[in-house]
């Protein structure tokens, strides 16, 4: 990776009595973008870059779904390996280079609109995006002419923006279509599946960064952040229920505490879950909870035990779902001996539901089970011990919404 001008961090520079060029102030502002662009690619990378290096979107840029044929990309930024947008005089305009960086900053959620399909066959468009340089501002300014010395007004943009192009590559209707691959100087973004004859799209029609290794055309051009940790959080478990029907069984083993599992037979012998995303959530990754059990009674190796996980999410302007997404876990006991504790593992696909994926401060639940398992099952119950839900994050920091 090389940074802009193979510099650090770049600014102007004048004397108190210095009469300034147009330039000098100029380069500020282009420090400025230069400098955000060095900043997102060493970030995105840990400085480690060629020209092969994918684009990398650095927070958001996800594309949802709206309705009809229209789909909002969310406001984020994303930074390039394969060139810059300053030339040695500082004129804009992209110029190939393997290992360069630009960046591309979306301030605002920008509408996609994808055309109609295609009348004989399906068609897949490419979404990409590009850094634009913009003025604005208009004001009214006085000049002085060097010569005769008159002054005079005329209206001009005294500031500049660095914003965004979003385009939209209407792929060739093909009976087994492919995406067009993207511009020079352009960060594809997403996948468009548009069916034949199609006067609408949806969510499961889209493939944005988070399954850019599905991509037709330059699988994983563009990547998602890399994962700053991951982040462990116990979730609530509602007492209340537990206490009021005295179940399942509460147990003490020496300073632990725990619920003791017997198989499930519509008796209450279960334990429910909540707990809110944390903002923190890359929102494109599986979520893992682990439950730690130990058995209840010294058992045979090779005996098996199986639990169920059943979840589901809801959200401010959702309707609460009656339904729930089962996952489950067996395990073979290899340690006989009373008490000998084992992990649980549960993944909860977070897009399992498509277009109601699981999003940062939905209210995400759950509710366990042991159920019978498929072989020779242990004699005594269950021990349920701790449980913890784990996120990979892509954030040292959220402000609640």
């Amino acid at each position: 990776m090389k940074l802009n001008e193979d510099r650090g961090i770049k600014t102007g520079a004048w004397l108190v009595n210095e009469i300034l060029r147009e330039e000098d102030i100029d380069y500020i502002g282009e420090a400025t973008y230069k400098n955000l662009s060095d900043l997102l690619a060493t970030m995105a990378v840990q400085g480690k870059a060629t020209g092969s290096t994918p684009d990398v979107v650095v927070g958001g840029l996800l594309l949802e779904w709206d309705s009809d044929l229209t789909s909002n990309l969310q406001a984020g930024m994303a930074v390039s390996f394969s060139g810059y947008y300053f030339d040695s005089d500082d004129v804009w305009g992209f110029n190939a280079s393997a290992g360069d960086v630009f960046s591309v900053v979306v301030a605002d959620d920008q509408e996609v609109v994808v055309g109609a399909g295609d009348g004989s066959n399906p068609r897949i468009d490419t979404v990409e995006i590009r850094p634009t340089r913009t003025a604005y501002h208009s004001e009214s300014r006085q000049f002085k002419d060097p010569v005769t010395g008159l002054i005079t007004s005329a209206a001009m943009n005294t500031r500049i923006e660095y914003t965004v192009e979003v385009q939209i590559l209407a792929g060739t209707p093909a009976g087994s279509p492919t995406a067009p691959s993207k511009t020079a100087g352009w960060i594809k973004i997403a996948e468009v599946y548009v069916a034949q004859s199609a006067a609408a799209i949806n969510q499961d029609d889209i493939e944005d960064v988070r399954e850019s290794d599905h991509w037709t055309a330059e699988a994983s051009a563009t990547t998602y952040p890399v994962v700053l940790g991951v982040l462990t959080l116990r979730p609530n478990i509602n007492i209340g229920t537990v206490q009021a029907l005295g179940k399942p069984t509460t147990v003490s083993i020496g300073a632990f505490r725990g619920y003791s599992m017997p198989i499930y037979s519509a008796d209450n012998e279960e334990l429910f879950f909540s707990e809110n995303v944390p903002g923190r959530w890359d929102g494109v990754s599986d979520i893992t909870v682990n439950i730690l059990v130990a058995l209840a009674a010294a058992e045979t190796p090779g005996e098996t035990f199986k639990f169920q996980f059943s979840w589901n999410q809801a959200g401010e302007t959702d309707v609460v779902p009656t339904s729930t997404h089962d996952v489950t876990d067996e395990i073979a006991v290899v340690d006989e001996t009373q008490y000998a504790t084992y992990m649980l593992t549960f993944v909860i696909d977070y897009n399992i539901d498509g277009g109601d994926v699981v999003a940062t401060h939905d209210d995400l639940v759950g509710r366990l089970r042991r159920i019978a398992s498929g072989g020779d099952e242990v004699d005594g119950e269950v021990i349920v011990i701790a449980w913890h839900t784990h996120y990979n994050i892509d954030k040292t920091y959220k402000s609640h919404d």
